[in-house]
């Protein structure tokens, strides 16, 4: 036998995830064009989302997140309170969010260029040196 639930627990069930996309978007004032352009997927993904058909993998959702100024727990379990403080930081928040992920990913493609060339060093070295070349 299932447990019975009131109806004021009901009010504490979150929402599909789809129609809280659709608002973080809203106010994050994006259109489904420029949102699905900065997470890197086609405008019908978005849609789908948005309409619940499907959902995001791990990576989109917490590009999402960031793009939209809230937080991970929000999107998942839509929890109002967080939300909310996330909608109240402001804009320059979810921006300075942006940027540090930005900036982390410029750290990991410089430091694959650095490996990268140490590589082709050992490579470029290698083949000399069987070559029978002096150096």
């Amino acid at each position: 036998m299932t447990d019975v639930v009131d109806a004021a627990a009901l009010d504490k069930v979150p929402q599909p995830m789809g129609p809280r996309l659709r608002v973080a978007r809203e106010n994050a004032d994006l259109t489904q064009e420029e949102l699905a352009g900065r997470v890197g997927v086609m405008t019908r993904s978005v849609k789908a989302w948005e309409s619940g058909k499907t959902v995001p993998r791990a990576n989109r959702l917490q590009m999402l997140a960031g793009i939209l100024g809230v937080s991970l727990n929000w999107i998942l379990e839509g929890r109002e309170d967080e939300f909310m403080e996330s909608q109240n930081a402001g804009p320059e928040v979810a921006m300075q969010k942006e940027l540090e992920r930005l900036h982390a990913a410029l750290d990991e493609a410089r430091s694959l260029a650095a490996r990268s060339l140490d590589r082709l060093t050992q490579l470029a070295s290698h083949a000399d040196s069987g070559n029978g070349r002096d150096g």
